[in-house]
C-alpha cells in the first residue's frame, strides 16, 4: 500500500511539473520571426552615374526587382566610362554604367575572349528626336556660337575624354564645317558643369538630364545644340558592362541581374509619372523639374549596327588603332 501510495505521488509531482512547464511555453512573450538568411543571396558592386540614364537601377531598386531575384545592389556613384572600366577590370566593381565608346576603345586593344574584354550585360540607351538626353548648354548672355567651339579661350566641359560625349562633339563640328583639332577640353562630373558655367570656369557645357531642361527653364542658360541629334537620328549611348571573366564565372548572377532589369524597364515604360518620381528621388532633380526632363529610350538588346556606327568614327577620329568585333561585345540574356 505504500508503495503504491509513494508512486502515486511521484507520478501527480510530474504531472505538475509537465504542467507548470507546458503553460509557461504556451504564455511566454511571442518573439518576432527571425528572417532565415538566403544561402543563394548575391551582393553586386554597380558603378554608375547618378543621371537620368540609370533610371533602370534606381527603379529596380525602389521596386524590389533586385531584392526578389535575391541580389543585392550596392552603388557606387563614379565620374563615368573612364574610371568604371578600369574598376571593372580590377575586379573592384562587378557591373558599371558606361558609355559604348569607350567600351569599344577597350575592346580595340584585347582579344575578343580576353577575361578582361568587356561585354554588354543588358541592353542599351538611346538618343532620338523623342528622348533628347544630351546638350550643349552656355549661359544666356554668352555671345558663343558652334563656329566659336574652337577658340583657345573657350573651355568646353565634357565629363571624360575619348568617351561617346568627345566623339558627338566632334562628329556634331565636323558636320558643321568646323575643325574639332584645336578644342580646349576640361573633364568635371554632370553636376559640376552649371555651378563651373556659373563661376566662369568653362565657357561650354556637354551635359546630360536631369541638369538641361531645369537649367534651360531658370533662364540662365541657353541651348547651343543638341548636338547628337544633328549628328544621327538614333546614337547608341550608353550600357551595363561587365568583364568576361565575370560573367563566366558568375552566369546565375548575370540572368538574375538580367530579369530584375527587365521588369524595371516595362514599369518605366508603363509608369511615367511614377517613374520620373523614382528617379527624382536617386538624383538632384527638383519635384517642379520632374515632368520636364528628358528620359532617354532604352532597348533591351543593343543594336549591333549602332556600335558599328560609333567603330567606324571612332576610327576616322583616331580613338581607336583597330575596329573590334562588336558583335563579340553582346551579352544574350
Amino acid at each position: 500500500m505504500k508503495g503504491y501510495l509513494r508512486l502515486l505521488i511521484v507520478v501527480s509531482v510530474a504531472l505538475i511539473v509537465i504542467g507548470v512547464v507546458t503553460w509557461r511555453r504556451t504564455h511566454r512573450r511571442p518573439q518576432p520571426a527571425q528572417p532565415q538568411a538566403n544561402a543563394s543571396a548575391i551582393h553586386l558592386r554597380i558603378g554608375y552615374i547618378p543621371i537620368v540614364e540609370c533610371a533602370h537601377l534606381y527603379v529596380g531598386i525602389n521596386r524590389k526587382y533586385f531584392q526578389e531575384e535575391g541580389i543585392h545592389i550596392e552603388l557606387q556613384p563614379m565620374k563615368g566610362g573612364a574610371v568604371i572600366i578600369p574598376a571593372l577590370q580590377t575586379g573592384d566593381l562587378d557591373v558599371g554604367f558606361a558609355n559604348v565608346v569607350s567600351l569599344i576603345a577597350t575592346n580595340s586593344t584585347l582579344e575578343r575572349d580576353a577575361p578582361r574584354a568587356l561585354k554588354a550585360l543588358v541592353g542599351a540607351s538611346y538618343e532620338r528626336p523623342e528622348n533628347l538626353n544630351h546638350g550643349l548648354l552656355v549661359k544666356t548672355a554668352s555671345a558663343i556660337t558652334i563656329q566659336d567651339l574652337v577658340r583657345n579661350d573657350i573651355k568646353i566641359a565634357v565629363n571624360t575624354t575619348r568617351n561617346i560625349e568627345d566623339l558627338m562633339l566632334r562628329r556634331f563640328l565636323r558636320a558643321k564645317g568646323v575643325d574639332d583639332s584645336r578644342l580646349n577640353l576640361l573633364t568635371m562630373g554632370f553636376p559640376d558643369m552649371l555651378p563651373a558655367l556659373d563661376r566662369g570656369d568653362i565657357d561650354v557645357a556637354s551635359v546630360v538630364e536631369p541638369f538641361i531642361q531645369p537649367a534651360l527653364r531658370t533662364g540662365k542658360y541657353r541651348l547651343l545644340a543638341n548636338q547628337y541629334i544633328e549628328v544621327s537620328k538614333e546614337t547608341a549611348v550608353a550600357t551595363y558592362a561587365c568583364t568576361n571573366k565575370w560573367l563566366q564565372e558568375h552566369p546565375d548572377a548575370a540572368a538574375r541581374f538580367s530579369r530584375a532589369f527587365m521588369h524595371a524597364n516595362e514599369f518605366i515604360k508603363t509608369n511615367d509619372v511614377e517613374a520620373r518620381e523614382i528617379i527624382g528621388s536617386f538624383t538632384r532633380i527638383r519635384k517642379e523639374d520632374l515632368s520636364i526632363i528628358g528620359i532617354p529610350a532604352f532597348e533591351f538588346s543593343v543594336k549591333p549596327d549602332s556600335l558599328r556606327e560609333l567603330s567606324h568614327e571612332m576610327l576616322q577620329f583616331g580613338f581607336i588603332k583597330s575596329e573590334p568585333d562588336v558583335a563579340a561585345m553582346l551579352h544574350t540574356p
